[in-house]
């Protein structure tokens, strides 16, 4: 995809380390968005517009609205890999659509946490807007 955001990073003067420490992105988020290597959503490409005082569709023409759901899955992915990659395609599916639900702060404040902590947040959360529903055990 293409993006203008080096461009204008380095027009304001800012290092990839400063942009992220601006934006709330990690730094290697940032580079891996100048690198074409991952697409930001909603939340993160305005997240950057916001921090380099110019409108997300400047930054990224091209960008598609999208879940925010799967942006913020994406930055689970980057701070928790290997639990994740444990996961089954509908509990990926299901974290997924319970973070795009939530609150930004709510996820912000327990992204870098411990994945124990992180999971029983996204657990407790969506029991709380009933979106999911743990299996019935079955009699044996």
């Amino acid at each position: 995809m293409s993006n203008n955001l080096a461009k204008f990073r380095k027009r304001c003067g800012l290092t990839q380390l400063a942009l992220a420490s601006r934006s709330g992105v990690s730094p290697q988020y940032v580079r891996l968005i100048e690198q074409g290597g991952l697409t930001p959503g909603v939340d993160i490409s305005e997240a950057l517009g916001k921090a380099l005082g110019l409108p997300s569709q400047q930054l990224f023409p091209l960008l598609r609205l999208r879940d925010p759901g799967l942006d913020r899955f994406q930055q689970l992915q980057h701070s928790h890999p290997e639990p994740i990659k444990e996961l089954s395609a509908q509990e990926k599916r299901m974290i997924q659509d319970t973070v795009g639900l939530m609150p930004k702060v709510l996820f912000e404040g327990f992204l870098h946490s411990k994945w124990a902590i992180v999971l029983d947040v996204i657990l407790a959360y969506a029991a709380h807007v009933k979106k999911f529903k743990p299996p019935k055990e079955t009699e044996k």
